[in-house]
């Protein structure tokens, strides 16, 4: 039968084995072999893919219903927000936390505490660092390191202290020393860079302001009161 199939030139050709091979097993096996063959075929190239298609739509329609799901709920959040408060809030947080280094805030917050306390200022010392660079932009420690010394009674140094910790922008105490009537202060002063262009996914859920989040804010802003009033009172005089 290999041999009838090889010498196979035209249609007559086939009608003849046909007729000839018919009623043998052969046929019936070969047509067998060619119907699993073909269905073999229709399956790996027409419903397997299919199928893949059928679960790449599930897992679309799925992520596509998270997306949703977070829109309606950003949608929720941003109608239950208070555009004043907001405003408010974010003042607050600015002025605690500069989005620049701001050394005239630094200067008059230092000037005014020690006004009130009356310690005199005998000398200032700012770290200037990196001004414009990207490097000063994206720098992981965002701080100004200043250094100033004090003239006073130690009661009178440790009230300019307490005051200093109660009012804005924030600052951290690295170091004192104290001698005879003088100290020695080693202050940080934080900012954050804010790039001038804020790129947020609108897929991502908003993030509300928490609990914590909220007293530390009261806490601020009773220290922005505190400067106003400290300023209130030396204008008066």
């Amino acid at each position: 039968m290999l041999n009838d199939l090889g010498n196979i030139r035209s249609l007559e050709d086939i009608r003849l084995l046909y007729f000839k091979y018919k009623d043998t097993p052969h046929f019936s096996l070969g047509v067998v072999v060619i119907i699993i063959l073909l269905c073999t075929t229709i399956i790996g190239r027409v419903i397997l893919p299919q199928f893949d298609r059928w679960f790449s739509i599930q897992n679309e329609v799925k992520v596509a219903k998270v997306r949703i799901a977070v829109l309606e709920k950003n949608v929720q959040t941003l109608s239950t927000l208070n555009d004043t408060e907001l405003t408010r809030q974010f003042n607050l947080s600015k002025q605690a936390l500069p989005f620049e280094k701001d050394y005239t805030g630094i200067i008059t917050t230092i000037d005014t505490i020690a006004i009130k306390t009356g310690v005199k200022l005998d000398d200032y010392s700012f770290q200037v660092g990196n001004l414009s660079t990207t490097s000063a932009k994206l720098a992981p420690q965002a701080a100004i390191s200043v250094k100033i010394t004090v003239k006073g009674e130690l009661g009178k140094v440790q009230a300019f202290l307490k005051d200093l910790s109660t009012i804005t922008p924030l600052f951290e105490v690295v170091n004192v020393s104290f001698n005879n009537s003088s100290a020695g202060l080693g202050l940080i002063f934080f900012y954050k860079y804010l790039p001038g262009r804020l790129e947020i996914p609108y897929t991502d859920p908003i993030r509300i302001v928490g609990p914590a989040n909220l007293k530390l804010l009261e806490t601020i802003s009773t220290w922005s009161s505190n400067m106003s009033i400290i300023q209130e009172e030396e204008t008066g005089e």
